[in-house]
């Protein structure tokens, strides 16, 4: 009884961040964003930390390839929520396997893949992911304690630092996003 509690108190706590970050943007994206130079491999070390346990009690691995020398100029804060975001979901629909984040330059931008071993998402709902509330399997979702907020808000600050983001799924396969941001 007392794992329920806890279970619905975090996923109570993630509803109220994310209606609180969803109040917070406005038709433009985010109204305020404290940007700063940040070592990503560092902000994904710290993220994976923060889910390491769930991970093994999973079984699966987390492999954080995203190179050392890459530093960007973000909101710490927001792009740790990015990271939280597509790592959490990642965790919760990966089964076997496990996930995987790397990065990669090129002249002007730097790019990170989130790729991950699980469910995958049907070609057909590939397009509304991004949507506010919106969840690929109504029923799987609510059980696992997704609100829809998540990718959408994902986007939102994703696009607040004029950068993009994409996915490619394959049922039973995986999932990847593909985060693309101007370089520093």
């Amino acid at each position: 009884f007392q794992e329920v509690i806890v279970k619905e108190s975090q996923r109570l706590n993630r509803m109220i961040n994310e209606l609180s970050d969803l109040s917070e943007m406005n038709i433009d994206g985010f109204k305020r964003l404290v940007m700063r130079k940040v070592n990503l491999k560092v902000l994904m070390d710290e993220v994976g930390n923060t889910f390491q346990l769930m991970m093994n009690q999973k079984g699966i691995y987390f492999s954080n390839e995203v190179d050392e020398t890459i530093d960007v100029i973000v909101d710490r804060d927001k792009f740790f929520q990015i990271f939280v975001n597509l790592l959490s979901n990642a965790i919760r629909y990966t089964h076997t396997g496990g996930v995987t984040v790397s990065t990669g330059i090129s002249s002007r931008f730097v790019h990170i893949e989130f790729a991950d071993t699980g469910l995958g998402i049907p070609p057909s709902q590939l397009e509304r992911i991004f949507d506010r509330f919106y969840r690929t399997d109504q029923g799987r979702s609510r059980g696992e304690g997704g609100s829809g907020l998540g990718l959408a808000i994902t986007r939102a600050i994703v696009e607040a630092h004029r950068g993009t983001i994409s996915a490619e799924s394959s049922v039973g396969q995986g999932t990847k996003f593909y985060i693309t941001i101007p370089k520093v």
